[in-house]
């Protein structure tokens, strides 16, 4: 069942012809994404990883690293998330306001670079829990191929096992950001403790 799955996936990735830009965390759920658009599209895709303030360096410099390990085209994009209010106010629409911001730049850069779509690692584990980002990246058109294949998060693990990648059992993790609780701006030393 896996491999139809998995099959059905690389079909969809396939389509598009013009190339994607694959929004690139280093978690696990990118990477397969991003390795496994690599292995479809080759040159035609670019993993964007984003550089801001709610970022862990060690999570820039590990995105930096895999992407040498596999060879794919990648790009880091600094974004000041400092100059905008509507984030670092951290009400319970950050998140919303957050991807919003973030892939609308990601798209920008699709768009002005020729490819065609802009990609992310959802799953169908995600729709499920609280996630106001979701409805940004809905609204931008942001495709989910793992979400509308219906993966789910084990399944995307074992995707990873399966292909070797180092980053199939490392845990979830969220932004810098997640840690404070709503209601309490965002500052860099809030952030940093």
């Amino acid at each position: 069942m896996l491999d139809l799955k998995l099959n059905n996936l690389k079909n969809l990735i396939a389509t598009f012809k013009k190339g994607v830009v694959v929004g690139f965390s280093a978690g696990v759920d990118s990477t397969v994404l991003t390795v496994i658009t690599h292995q479809v599209l080759a040159d035609r895709m670019l993993a964007v990883t984003v550089d801001s303030e709610v970022i862990p360096r060690s999570e820039i410099e590990a995105a930096q690293q895999l992407a040498r390990q596999y060879g794919f085209p990648h790009y880091l994009l600094r974004f000041n998330l400092s100059d905008h209010p509507e984030v670092m106010e951290n009400t319970l629409r950050r998140c919303y306001y957050c991807k919003k911001l973030i892939y609308k730049q990601l798209q920008d850069l699709a768009q002005s670079k020729g490819y065609q779509a802009v990609l992310d690692g959802s799953n169908t584990d995600d729709l499920g829990d609280f996630r106001p980002g979701r409805e940004a990246l809905t609204e931008l058109g942001v495709f989910s191929p793992f979400e509308q294949q219906g993966f789910t998060k084990s399944e995307i693990r074992e995707i990873a096992h399966r292909l070797g990648l180092s980053v199939w059992n490392k845990p979830s993790s969220a932004c810098l950001a997640s840690r404070i609780p709503f209601g309490i701006s965002l500052t860099t030393k809030a952030l940093h403790r």
